[in-house]
């Protein structure tokens, strides 16, 4: 992607002129420059004066002033909704349980897989026990069967047919 600058006048509180230099990709600001707009005494760079820079300012200028807009967020193609039907959970119950059986931590591996935040993992796993596709857990505690898999069944034995996994319905 190919870099583009803009350059914007700032002047500080004692009224002194710099150039403030603001280097984009795309959407992000990946650097800037500030330099004094004429030499003068007192124009020295210090952290102080650094953080006077109204950079947040500037850049929503110069998005605007470019016409950058943020692109949209990525959308995972799987993963569920809460509008969405039965089957789209019967996914996450899967994944849960693999994550679960096997000592990690299930919405980290949910959020992972499908590119989403913990609470969004934490949701899908909620609306999964909610319609009963994913049994309850212990309060505060991960764990829970999909619907389909006997909790009589020994699925730590590493001989467990996970390919006889199926979602309900398949």
């Amino acid at each position: 992607m190919e870099s583009r600058t803009t350059s914007h006048e700032w002047s500080d509180p004692d009224g002194r002129p710099w150039t403030v230099t603001l280097t984009w990709r795309g959407y992000e600001c990946v650097g800037f420059a500030l330099e004094a707009a004429s030499a003068g005494a007192g124009c020295r760079i210090t952290t102080a004066l650094v953080r006077l820079v109204p950079l947040g300012a500037l850049m929503q200028e110069a998005r605007q002033s470019l016409a950058i807009t943020k692109p949209a967020a990525p959308r995972t193609s799987a993963g569920p909704d809460s509008r969405k039907p039965d089957r789209d959970y019967h996914e996450v119950a899967n994944v849960y349980f693999r994550a679960w059986v096997r000592g990690e931590a299930p919405l980290e591996v949910i959020a992972e897989k499908y590119t989403v935040s913990h609470s969004t993992a934490a949701r899908w796993v909620r609306v999964a026990r909610k319609r009963g596709i994913l049994s309850p857990a212990e309060h505060g505690r991960a764990g829970g069967y999909p619907r389909w898999i006997d909790p009589a069944e020994d699925v730590s034995d590493p001989d467990y047919k996970w390919s006889d996994f199926q979602k309900e319905g398949e």
